[in-house]
């Protein structure tokens, strides 16, 4: 299976809307980048890219 390759994102939102995702996360099993990006693909219409919940790549776990 072929590596993924992924890029940095830096971004700031209101504490509400990082604990929020955090809480999705926690609910979904998914890291915050993962939610993030399921969510973002819904947003889009796009089918989902669902992969495995874990572990991530990118080692950030909602805590």
């Amino acid at each position: 299976m072929p590596t993924v390759k992924t890029e940095m994102l830096t971004v700031r939102v209101r504490p509400e809307i990082k604990a929020a995702l955090r809480q999705a996360a926690v609910r979904e099993q998914r890291s915050m980048t993962n939610m993030l990006e399921v969510m973002i693909q819904h947003y889009q219409g796009e089918p989902l890219q669902l992969g495995p919940r874990s572990p991530q790549t990118d080692g950030i776990r909602a805590r």
